[in-house]
């Protein structure tokens, strides 16, 4: 930069302005403090927008995961329901394909035989959901989701918060069983006390205890006209 230019920088711009500040300093104050809060509030509107629409899913490999929706329409071509038929679903799982699907059933579980009688929040699967949402155990395995949804064995993945408030976290966990609508469940993992599973039904629902698919109670097993509000 020239000397020249430099001069036309000071006399043109910077000097008149300083000499503006000092004749009005509180001029000079007000503007710096608007000029703070709006960039404060440019900051928090993209910080908002990040998380909502730009930053990636704490899950392995979470550009490929996607979330299927099932719409149903009218004569008209108006949307009648949307929400996934039970029978629906069953056909999807088992046609073959190159891509996977994992199905969830929600709901609320009391177990049976045992002391601890509150309401459980439950996610019935259909599949490997442990290497797809990133789920870490600490004590255990999760082969029984492994099979084909019609054929899978019975097995329960608990919670770290489920594991010490029902059972009080006590090591041999691997040897107690969960009596969830008549079946009993060996216990065959716990999950990290870090893990955070997608909240699918609900904001703030997330499931405390995971079950093989086609143990679910879904009331909705034979409809193909309603969607079954539970299904994700």
């Amino acid at each position: 930069m020239s000397q020249r230019y430099r001069d036309f920088i000071w006399f043109t711009c910077l000097q008149p302005a300083l000499m503006q500040l000092h004749r009005q300093p509180r001029w000079a104050l007000s503007m710096l403090v608007l000029l703070t809060l709006t960039l404060s509030a440019v900051l928090c509107v993209a910080a908002v927008l990040y998380h909502i629409w730009f930053k990636p899913l704490p899950y392995p490999q979470p550009q490929h995961l996607h979330l299927m929706d099932h719409h149903r329409q009218g004569s008209a071509a108006e949307l009648t329901d949307q929400g996934w038929p039970y029978p629906a679903l069953t056909q999807l799982l088992s046609a073959p394909g190159k891509h996977t699907l994992l199905a969830l059933y929600y709901a609320e579980e009391v177990p049976l035989d045992t002391l601890y009688q509150k309401k459980i929040n439950t996610a019935y699967v259909s599949g490997d959901w442990q290497t797809m949402l990133g789920a870490e155990l600490i004590h255990g395995h999760s082969n029984a989701f492994l099979a084909a949804p019609d054929t899978q064995s019975h097995g329960a993945v608990i919670s770290h918060a489920l594991w010490q408030s029902a059972f009080g976290g006590t090591p041999d966990i691997l040897k107690h069983h969960l009596n969830i609508n008549g079946v009993r469940h060996p216990i065959q993992g716990v999950v990290s006390p870090g893990y955070h599973p997608p909240e699918l039904l609900k904001p703030g629902w997330q499931p405390e205890l995971w079950l093989p698919w086609r143990f679910n109670n879904s009331e909705y097993k034979g409809y193909w006209k309603s969607p079954d509000p539970h299904i994700r």
